[in-house]
């Protein structure tokens, strides 16, 4: 399964280097970062995944406070045990943090052996609510630019089910390494993140730094 990462983070980057050159979409907000993490960020490939870092406001021992991709600030009690992931690419991820589910949505593509054989709860564009609910999750985790999953807001909320938001469709690579970050936090395995995640980083920013000054293609 983590060469399955690996090989979709790495794929990628090399779409985002082939356009390194090309301006950068800004209907979407960047990750907030300060702005000595701005500057170390350009400075250094290592520096880059630190950034990462940016998304996790504050934690202790229990909890932790993120701000999601609808730049929410939101607390959640660490290590959640009862977790309903609304895609699966995002599930794939989660197990990757060192995470388990107890129920998907429906689909084959980028769900782990592991997670096969959990009960489903619909569809990632028409989740079921009452699915949802009657597995009492205590953490749901949806998708920013899926409208289905704004329209659970009113009910998780009137349910005080915590819920976040996460998001890969401006600039998908540091998205996809945001959220991975976010989930080894509220997971409390960081140390998932410093083994795994920033050897792929340390490998994609070397094919990145081989196509600069290099014409971009057609």
């Amino acid at each position: 399964m983590q060469k399955k990462i690996l090989v979709m983070i790495v794929v990628v980057a090399m779409l985002l280097a082939t356009a390194c050159t090309a301006n950068q979409p800004t209907t979407e907000p960047e990750a907030p970062t300060t702005p000595e993490a701005t500057a170390t960020v350009e400075a250094t490939p290592e520096a880059q995944t630190d950034a990462y870092a940016t998304m996790v406001l504050k934690e202790d021992d229990k909890t932790v406070t993120i701000k999601d991709a609808r730049d929410r600030e939101v607390t959640i009690q660490k290590n959640p045990q009862r977790v309903i992931l609304l895609q699966n690419t995002l599930l794939d991820l989660w197990y990757l943090a060192g995470g388990e589910a107890i129920a998907r949505v429906s689909g084959k593509t980028s769900v782990p052996e592991a997670a096969k054989e959990l009960p489903e709860v619909g569809k990632t564009t028409a989740p079921n609510v009452e699915l949802v609910l009657a597995n009492e999750p205590d953490l749901v985790v949806l998708n920013a630019t899926t409208e289905a999953h704004h329209e659970l807001e009113a009910i998780l909320d009137e349910n005080e089910i915590p819920y976040i938001y996460t998001g890969t469709s401006i600039n998908p690579y540091e998205r996809i390494m945001e959220t991975l970050y976010t989930f080894t936090a509220i997971l409390d395995n960081k140390d998932i993140y410093e083994a795994k995640a920033k050897a792929i980083d340390a490998e994609v920013q070397a094919i990145i730094a081989k196509t600069e000054g290099q014409d971009q293609p057609k």
